[in-house]
């Protein structure tokens, strides 16, 4: 029997000997459960990216059972008890279903939080990661072109709704698509291109740029504005974080010749495919502020009206899936198929919410009346508005105390100039996160956040347990 594991490991080098590739068991587990969520993210079925965290999560306490991913895990499920349970307590009208629906939409961040980042450093994994990245990036692009220039010949224009028609493997029909599956197209790319951008200042692939720009061009064709938009703000608060440009640095003509190019490209192109849809960004955050947009509405009530059923919502929030995430909104059996013709999922009894009943549900019909086009900007519901009313200010503060400590510990740990670039690719991702919370339920949207999330989480542990060689 003996004789028979040693010769099994000797035919399996990849799985018990990893020293030859520069990779623990956990790192090439990681990896599969990487290129796994590329597979699922980009594929066009809808429920596939939530099951990867936990077949991920379960595979990985079975092959590398490390005390510290169960404590990790232990304390992760005993906070969802606890918010569960203050919820039943104190909310008469609490939905349990909807409940265990919000413990499968925030998914995402599952894996990010249970694993420790000490064990994820390796530049071996990060580049293994990023060629991965390169070939789907350069995959997905394509076909992206492909869909705008046949949208093209359909509008005869890239700019306005051109862009519906951009959705890579996540529909590849060729045919213009009102769901969300544009937007989740340029999520991925966008986190796809930012996590890649080492390999060209630090890893010296020179070679990248060109499909970089690619990705970066037909982003900007699928013409999801608010991405766009995020994405540059982004860029430029983390090259103010983490200055990854510096003239003290004897490669700074690179810097500011990539990260230059990088910017003008995204702007020029733009500018010159969508200028209809930039000259709208103005009337966009006209419409995001003004009294009448139901999403300001829903704030004014949740701070206002709501107060007044649920006394405990502006400290505790009400529980989670019973407000206005996308759980929420599942389990209300209006999501997929719209309030007219609704599409129940299979094993679910669709519950309407009381609170979701009383100060969402007309908000969204009026989005369905909405003179012209309707975007996420319009929409009565967010990630940040979802977790306030979900869990009060305590669930904000935790939010935000994630986020900001996250910045300041990578921030700190960039002390060398190749350490300053992957903290300006970590902290351009984070930002983007964090903007996103504001425009919808992004955070729950598994399909849209995952491969960012995953990505993230490896330049935060080069980042904070790695010391780059490649460039002193």
């Amino acid at each position: 029997m003996t004789s028979r594991i040693q010769l099994l490991r000797l035919q399996l080098p990849l799985v018990y000997d990893l020293s030859a590739i520069g990779m623990t068991r956990l790192q090439l587990v990681y990896l599969l459960v990487f290129t796994a969520t590329l597979f699922a993210c980009w594929s066009p079925y809808k429920y596939l990216p939530y099951l990867v965290p936990f077949v991920a999560l379960g595979i990985v306490i079975w092959m590398v059972p490390y005390r510290s991913i169960l404590r990790n895990l232990l304390l992760l499920i005993a906070i969802w008890i606890g918010w569960i349970g203050i919820g039943a307590l104190l909310n008469p009208d609490f939905i349990f279903q909807n409940a265990l629906l919000a413990v499968m939409t925030y998914n995402s961040f599952y894996i990010p939080l249970v694993i420790p980042a000490r064990y994820l450093a390796g530049e071996t994994l990060y580049r293994c990661m990023a060629k991965i990245l390169l070939v789907i990036t350069i995959i997905e692009a394509s076909i992206g072109f492909i869909q705008a220039i046949y949208g093209y010949t359909q509008k005869g224009s890239f700019d306005l709704e051109n862009g519906d028609f951009v959705e890579g493997t996540i529909d590849l029909a060729l045919a213009q698509s009102p769901g969300f599956e544009t937007p989740m197209f340029a999520t991925n790319m966008a986190f796809s291109l930012l996590a890649m951008m080492p390999m060209i200042l630090v890893y010296k692939k020179k070679s990248w740029t060109i499909p970089i720009l690619f990705g970066a061009a037909v982003l900007v064709l699928a013409s999801v504005v608010h991405v766009l938009i995020y994405l540059f703000a982004a860029i430029v608060v983390a090259l103010i974080i983490f200055r990854p440009i510096t003239l003290k640095h004897r490669r700074v003509g690179l810097s500011l010749l990539i990260f230059g190019l990088l910017i003008a490209f995204l702007i020029g192109l733009t500018s010159v495919l969508l200028p209809t849809n930039l000259n709208r960004v103005t009337l966009q955050f006209e419409r995001a502020i003004q009294l009448g947009n139901p999403k300001v509405i829903l704030l004014q009530r949740l701070f206002t009206v709501a107060p007044q059923e649920y006394p405990w919502l502006p400290t505790m929030g009400i529980g989670p899936g019973q407000f206005s995430s996308r759980a929420s909104l599942i389990g209300s059996g209006y999501y997929y198929g719209g309030i007219e013709n609704p599409i129940t999922l299979p094993l679910l009894k669709p519950a309407v919410s009381k609170s979701l009943d009383l100060y969402v549900l007309d908000l969204w019909m009026r989005i369905l009346n909405w003179p012209g086009t309707a975007g996420s900007t319009m929409k009565p519901w967010a990630s940040w508005l979802s977790i306030f009313s979900e869990a009060g200010a305590a669930g904000v503060i935790a939010v935000i105390f994630v986020f900001t400590g996250t910045l300041w510990i990578a921030r700190k740990s960039a002390k060398s100039w190749s350490k300053r670039v992957i903290g300006f690719s970590f902290g351009a991702g984070v930002i983007l996160l964090f903007l996103l919370g504001m425009q919808e339920n992004y955070w729950e949207t598994t399909q849209a956040i995952l491969i960012g999330c995953l990505s993230l989480k490896q330049l935060y542990a080069n980042l904070i347990n790695l010391e780059i060689t490649t460039i002193k």
